[in-house]
């Protein structure tokens, strides 16, 4: 299992709430990851040779779910697919469905990551998922 602790600034959380999840969720991939899913090209070639399961959206090459070096599902990845998708399931067509996909994944792969959230103002401490779901609008709920 693998758990991040951050501490953020609700003003910044509120002004720029998307680049702050997205630099967030990057805390529980590995330098190594991070560096190699960065390229499109290195990407292109995960796809070719995982084939399409590989990525949640394999036509763009997006919210990839197996470690880039196995093809083996990573729960880091997974992990970061779930919290992204929810992210812009209200904002983005198709992407409750992904956030639902990833979910699955987490739970089938019996995935532990987490992050763990604790504004600065307060002394409470929440499971980054569970922040998204107060904040981000469900229509499904």
């Amino acid at each position: 299992m693998h758990t991040e602790d951050i501490i953020l600034d609700s003003t910044d959380l509120i002004e720029n709430f998307d680049g702050v999840l997205e630099e967030v969720v990057k805390t529980i991939l590995p330098e190594s990851i991070k560096s190699y899913l960065s390229s499109k090209s290195k990407r292109e070639l995960m796809k070719e040779k995982y084939g399409d399961d590989s990525f949640l959206i394999p036509s763009k090459l997006k919210f990839p779910v197996v470690d880039p070096k196995t093809g083996k599902p990573h729960c880091g990845l997974i992990y970061a697919a779930r919290i992204r998708a929810r992210q812009f399931q209200g904002r983005k067509p198709g992407y409750r469905e992904i956030a639902n996909k990833a979910e699955e994944l987490y739970r089938k792969h019996n995935c532990e990551n987490k992050i763990h959230v604790q504004l600065k103002e307060s002394n409470s401490v929440v499971e980054l998922g569970e922040l998204l779901e107060a904040i981000v609008p469900n229509d499904d709920i």
